[in-house]
């Protein structure tokens, strides 16, 4: 049952990631100003540093979702057969078909 329940999953992998993206945003080295201008400083500082996070997970994330897109695509149609086998590839008409 437990392995069924994919909300926990979800659930769980979403803590995960707003953990590990709040940690490497706090790891960014600072200097905070002395002025009242802390705010300020605060929001610039990480609007600098959104955009390279961003980049660097879709530069981790891509080339594994490609590789895996790749697989789907290519290789796994001629692994397989059974009585079920013409679902699978009427699945994977859409991505034949449209390039994705």
């Amino acid at each position: 049952q437990i392995l069924f329940a994919s909300r926990f999953a979800v659930d769980t992998f979403l803590v995960i990631s707003g953990y590990l993206v709040v940690r490497v945003l706090c790891k960014i080295p600072m200097s905070i100003p002395t002025t009242a201008a802390k705010p300020v400083w605060f929001i610039l500082t990480y609007c600098k540093t959104i955009p390279a996070l961003l980049l660097s997970r879709i530069m981790r994330i891509l080339p594994v979702y490609a590789v895996t897109l790749g697989f789907f695509i290519l290789v796994a149609p001629h692994l397989g057969g059974g009585p079920f086998w013409y679902q699978w590839q009427a699945l994977l008409l859409p991505c034949v078909k449209y390039g994705w």
